[in-house]
């Protein structure tokens, strides 16, 4: 139709949830239940299709137009950071110090301690000056140095601590901040944690729960278990203020006890931060069997979990439902991660860290010249990792998540489906799509609500949101009016029962409660 006056101006999704959708749209930040007759209003806009000319119509069509949805300003995609053919400067460098462990974790995808290889200290103080040098041609303020991969880093003590003191010397001279991070499974003792206390900058460490579970699953390479010198270790931590998040793998032996280990940790440790990841089948846990958690029971328990979490006022994530992220890419391995393997080599993925890994070939792009003292790179081969963006996808092109878990971990793609542009599944897609569905739903629950009825529009203020979703969760309404005190609590008891009554009255008004009087 010629100058037809509407036009859906953002990325929508429409996603069902008991009896309304939820509408959401990821570029506009913008996320609202609807009933079906909003959707259909919508379909008929997108159709093209003449509107029906009432004052309930209009009053949506006009909201929609003050929120940006309709006739707003266009979409900002997420742009690449590194797309092909750009020029190759990187400020961060991730350095695996070594393939060797002090630990035999029944999951390892690295399968540590097969190969014992260590990084020499010319490489890592030539990644160094070279993310240094970058720095200062592009007029960056700081530089990252970080410590990761498929071995223990301080089981590379020496290696580690010259290149934090190295680094620290550099970026004085040349007037650069530094940040160092950590990842390790901190079987350390107290004069190494003193020494990461005062010069790391943050931490990660793996630790799976409850002593039987850390034991079970993340043993020493002699068998005995780990779960004391950790919680030692990060006891101490805590007495220094020490600022670590504790990452969690999640298998079939301890999924139905995440909420178990939120309490253990809240009650344990000082850490506010932490991820729980299910397992990805690869490395030791093909040859030892251990299983992965099936997706229907990460879900459900990590909704347990999180809830419990939060109540406790601390913060459970998950890889995969990031809404804060909004990316074309998960990580860094789609061409901006300088990532050194003990071998010398530049891989993309924290996951590829030698040269014998079977990824190898897609994920490693380039290598150290020892007589040179540079590192080459293969631009070709950084080139199609640049590709590996969600925009990319034709199976991710209508989810709604799809800017929030940004086309998932590239290396468990492709292990799982062969083709990280091909790809017709994903194993973690079920758990991406759930569990990324609750935070739109916390984000839906503050903001309002459309009910389009035949002759009028109802916009829900977030305090009437509030409201309903507790009477759809079964809540009474002494219940309701409790929650909504603790929501509220600058307010007196007696002005928010009013304002209950009132909204329930409402509600009930206008359809959206079958009978009050049982409240």
């Amino acid at each position: 139709m010629a100058n037809y006056p509407y036009q859906i101006t953002t990325e929508l999704f429409q996603i069902p949830h008991e009896d309304t959708f939820l509408l959401y749209s990821p570029l506009k930040r913008v996320a609202f239940r609807v009933n079906e007759a909003t959707i259909d209003l919508l379909v008929r806009i997108q159709r093209q299709e003449e509107l029906p000319q009432t004052p309930s119509v209009q009053k949506t069509l006009t909201f929609f137009e003050e929120i940006g949805i309709l006739n707003g300003e266009p979409d900002q995609r997420p742009a690449h950071a590194a797309p092909p053919g750009s020029e190759f400067r990187p400020t961060t460098v991730t350095l695996f110090l070594t393939s060797e462990c002090n630990l035999g974790c029944v999951y390892c995808y690295a399968n540590a301690g097969v190969q014992k290889l260590f990084l020499s200290w010319d490489i890592a103080k030539a990644a160094i000056d070279w993310v240094i040098e970058n720095a200062r041609a592009t007029e960056k303020d700081k530089i990252l140095l970080d410590f990761h991969g498929g071995g223990e880093p301080t089981l590379c003590w020496d290696v580690l601590t010259r290149s934090v003191e190295y680094a620290e010397a550099e970026t004085q001279k040349y007037g650069l901040k530094l940040d160092v991070s950590l990842a390790s499974n901190v079987m350390i003792n107290h004069k190494q944690a003193q020494w990461i206390v005062e010069h790391v900058h943050s931490m990660t460490v793996s630790m799976d729960g409850m002593q039987d579970i850390q034991d079970l699953q993340r043993p020493t390479v002699a068998g005995n278990g780990s779960f004391e010198r950790v919680v030692s270790i990060l006891k101490f931590f805590d007495t220094h203020d020490f600022n670590y998040g504790i990452r969690a793998t999640i298998t079939h032996y301890n999924v139905e006890r995440m909420t178990e280990m939120v309490e253990f940790f809240a009650a344990t440790f000082k850490a506010t931060q932490w991820n729980f990841e299910p397992m990805f089948a690869a490395g030791r846990a093909l040859v030892t069997g251990s299983p992965e958690p099936f997706e229907e029971v990460f879900i459900r328990e990590f909704r347990r979990a999180r809830e419990r979490a939060k109540e406790l006022g601390r913060n459970l994530a998950y890889s995969g439902n990031m809404i804060e992220r909004i990316s074309n890419t998960f990580c860094g391995a789609p061409g901006k991660n300088f990532s050194i393997t003990p071998d010398g080599y530049i891989s993309a993925c924290h996951e590829v860290n030698k040269a014998t890994d079977p990824k190898a070939n897609l994920f490693i792009y380039g290598e150290y010249d020892p007589e040179k003292k540079t590192f080459v790179i293969h631009t070709d081969k950084l080139d199609r990792l640049r590709t590996f963006t969600v925009d990319q996808v034709e199976y991710c092109d209508g989810c709604f998540a799809k800017w929030h878990c940004a086309g998932d971990c590239v290396v468990k793609v492709v292990k799982t489906t062969g083709d990280y542009h091909k790809r017709t599944s994903e194993y973690r897609c079920q758990m991406n799509r759930e569990l990324t569905k609750d935070r739109i739903l916390e984000l839906a629950n503050h903001r309002i609500m459309v009910s389009l009825e035949e002759d009028d529009v109802f916009l829900l203020n977030p305090t009437a949101a509030q409201v309903h979703q507790l009477v759809e969760q079964g809540y009474p309404r002494e219940a309701i009016i409790d929650e909504m005190c603790s929501f509220y609590p600058e307010m007196s008891r007696d002005v928010i029962e009013a304002d209950v009554g009132e909204i329930l009255a409402d509600l009930a008004e206008i359809g959206m409660l079958s009978d009050i009087s049982t409240l």
